[in-house]
């Protein structure tokens, strides 16, 4: 704590940028310090840290609480102990307490931030008066390296369309205006997957998303589940792939046809979506959602003969594969 005391802003008041922090934890009580020190030693602090624990069992909200009052961060602080509800319902907790200020984030409780995130974030919204969120590059350890484009460079020109072709994990290393996530709806409480892209679609439609050169924010996917913690809960789940191709069908489905070439664009996406989760799904022997998903895709023109021949061969292994009652009904 001595050597992050001595990387703190000297003038603290001048400094404060109008922020406000939200991080949700579940049973993180190890990993939890990296990510807060990260916050407190931004070069431009927020003015308020929301950490909303929901409902751990390994005393992640006492760990919080002690370690923040040790490290005496130069800004408001608050540890909230909410029932389990899950992360969802924990960051629109936590957005509840930062309605007075002009821009929100949401830190992901096993990430961590650049020390000039903050300021370099907030300097772009708040020169364009038309953006509703900035985002930086990202550097992700752990397996999911592979599947994660690093560089956001791309997002600005068409953020639907590129979370749609790569991912919408874009929560902890994203600046947002706090009245678009507001007008955008919040979070969506009670899915299993996919929340992300709902509510992040939503507030691209309301203005310009901004990408921030820079120190990437680091996505740690490996340590939570080395050090004991718990890790994240949409991953683990068998049909993450088909919730999220589903939501981008749904999107490709609201879209209208006055910009042709774009809704092609898009169709291409969510038929590559739906091979994803195929595969996915192959992979984890749900043979009949896997079949599913790949006819999906061949209606929307992904029909090349591996796609036709996956479909066939995961049809045929339906009977000895997994079931998923819930999706069962799905054409």
């Amino acid at each position: 704590l001595d050597r992050i005391r001595n990387r703190l802003p000297e003038s603290v008041e001048s400094a404060r940028l109008p922020v406000g922090i939200v991080i949700p934890v579940y049973n993180r009580a190890r990993r939890l310090p990296d990510t807060l020190s990260g916050v407190i030693t931004q070069a431009r602090p927020p003015t308020r840290l929301v950490v909303v624990d929901d409902g751990s069992t390994d005393g992640s909200a006492d760990a919080a609480q002690q370690w923040l009052e040790d490290a005496a961060p130069p800004f408001e602080w608050v540890v909230v102990r909410a029932r389990h509800r899950h992360a969802a319902a924990a960051r629109n907790t936590g957005l509840e307490r930062v309605q007075d200020l002009d821009y929100v984030t949401f830190l992901d409780s096993d990430d961590c931030w650049p020390d000039d995130f903050l300021a370099r974030a907030c300097a772009l919204l708040e020169a364009a008066t038309k953006a509703v969120a900035v985002s930086v590059d990202r550097a992700v350890d752990g397996p999911d390296s592979r599947h994660i484009n690093p560089d956001l460079s791309g997002l600005p020109a068409d953020p639907e369309l590129w979370m749609v072709k790569h991912d919408a994990g874009l929560a902890s290393c994203t600046l947002f205006s706090r009245q678009a996530v507001e007008a955008a709806g919040k979070w969506a409480e009670g899915m299993e997957a996919g929340e992300d892209f709902t509510l992040f679609s939503s507030v691209a439609r309301l203005g310009t998303w901004l990408h921030a050169t820079g120190k990437p924010v680091r996505f740690n996917r490996r340590v939570a589940g080395a050090r004991g913690q718990q890790g994240n809960l949409s991953r683990s789940l068998p049909t993450k792939h088909w919730n999220w191709a589903d939501l981008a069908q749904r999107l490709l489905e609201e879209t209208d046809d006055s910009d042709a070439a774009r809704k092609e664009r898009l169709q291409q996406a969510v038929a590559q979506r739906w091979v994803s989760a195929g595969n996915h799904l192959l992979r984890k022997r749900f043979f009949g959602l896997a079949s599913k998903a790949y006819r999906r895709a061949m209606v929307l023109g992904q029909a090349s003969p591996g796609v036709r021949a996956r479909a066939a061969v995961s049809g045929l292994l339906r009977p000895l594969g997994k079931r998923a009652p819930e999706y069962e009904r799905a054409g």
